[in-house]
C-alpha cells in the first residue's frame, strides 16, 4: 500500500526509539550471542523503554484524532467513522429516543441534553474513552484492541502476526518488569539484536497503522 505522510507522533516515536537504540545496545552484535552482565541489563531497559515508547505513541495518537473528531462534529455536524466507533464501543447502552424534549422533573439539562443531543452523546462516548487510556498499561492484544477498534481502525486493518509480535514483546515486558533482574537471566537471556529486531517489526506494522489512522483525520 502506499504511504502517506507520517505523523508528528510517529515521527517522534521513530527518533526516541533511534535515540534508545545508540544508547542502551552494543554498536556491533556478538554472533555467539554471548553478552557481559552490563549488556543484558542495557538490552532490558532496552526493551522496557522501547515498550514505553510504544505505549506512549498509540495512547497519544488516538487520544488525538478523537479529540480532532469530536470537535470536527460539533462544528461542522458531519459524522466520521471514527464517531461512529466511538459511540459504538463506548460501553454505553444505546436507547430510543425519549418522549419528550423538555428533561422531566429532577433530571438535569446537562444529563437530558445527553439523550437527545447527537454531539453530547459523543462526547459522552470520548470521556468513556479518555477513561480507557488512562487506565491502560501495556501493548498487549486486549490494550490494542481497546485503543484502535474504538477509534476506527478495522480489524482487517491489523495484521494477526503483527499482533501476536507485539503481545509477544508486551508479555517480555511484563516478565521483566516485575521480577528481579537476577530471576529473569537466570531464565532468559536477551539478545541484543533479536531485541532491535522485534522492535523494529513492531514499528513497521505502526507505520501501517499510522497511515490508517491519517486516512480517518477529519
Amino acid at each position: 500500500m502506499g504511504k502517506s505522510a507520517r505523523s508528528i507522533q510517529f515521527r517522534a516515536l521513530e527518533r526516541e526509539l533511534s535515540s534508545l537504540r545508540k544508547r542502551l545496545l552494543p554498536q556491533k552484535f556478538n554472533p555467539t550471542g554471548a553478552y557481559p552482565d552490563r549488556i543484558v541489563t542495557r538490552t532490558n531497559a532496552y526493551s522496557v523503554l522501547a515498550h514505553a515508547e510504544f505505549e506512549e505513541y498509540i495512547e497519544t495518537r488516538v487520544w488525538d484524532l478523537a479529540l480532532s473528531s469530536v470537535r470536527a462534529l460539533a462544528t461542522t455536524g458531519r459524522v466520521n467513522r471514527v464517531i461512529a466507533c466511538l459511540i459504538a464501543f463506548s460501553g454505553k447502552e444505546q436507547r430510543f429516543p425519549p418522549e419528550t424534549l423538555a428533561p422531566p422533573l429532577g433530571i438535569t439539562r446537562s444529563s437530558w441534553d445527553e439523550k437527545i443531543e447527537f454531539v453530547e452523546r459523543a462526547k459522552s462516548a470520548l470521556n468513556a474513552f479518555q477513561q480507557v487510556i488512562n487506565q491502560n498499561h501495556g501493548i498487549r492484544e486486549k490494550n490494542l484492541l481497546g485503543l484502535l477498534l474504538p477509534i476506527g481502525i478495522q480489524p482487517a486493518q491489523i495484521d494477526s502476526t503483527w499482533l501476536s509480535t507485539v503481545d509477544s514483546f508486551g508479555q517480555q515486558r511484563g516478565m521483566i518488569a516485575h521480577r528481579s533482574a537476577a530471576s529473569y537471566r537466570a531464565t532468559l537471556l536477551p539478545d541484543p539484536r533479536n531485541e532491535l529486531n522485534t522492535v523494529r517489526r513492531i514499528l513497521t506494522g505502526l507505520r501501517d497503522i499510522d497511515d490508517h489512522l491519517n486516512k480517518l483525520q477529519p
